[in-house]
């Protein structure tokens, strides 16, 4: 949504001749992909939800001392180094990207 109307708002200061449908058909961005993208975003949202703040906050608070940002964001790495090395390898061979 905000992409949309961020769209609207700047377009008559772009020299994008194109409309916002246009952007949505970028070379793979297909249907799997937007829902997998709509999956994690949703799942990244709900985890920041349930543990009390954005990752930049936990940031902070653990720069503080606080042992339970210390954790979060253990976990947060951890997930990334998870995705990057299993996931997203996973999901390239699946789509035959690269």
């Amino acid at each position: 949504m905000g992409a949309l109307v961020g769209f609207v708002v700047l377009r008559p200061f772009s020299p994008y001749e194109g409309d916002f449908l246009a952007l949505l058909k970028t070379p793979g961005l297909t249907l799997d992909t937007m829902i997998l993208i709509f999956i994690g975003g949703i799942g990244f949202g709900l985890f920041s939800v349930l543990a009390g703040g954005c990752p930049t906050k936990q940031h902070v608070a653990a720069a503080s001392g606080s042992k339970t940002s210390m954790l979060y964001l253990l976990g947060f790495y951890a997930g990334l180094i998870w995705f990057q090395v299993v996931v997203l390898a996973y999901l390239l061979s699946i789509f035959g990207v690269g």
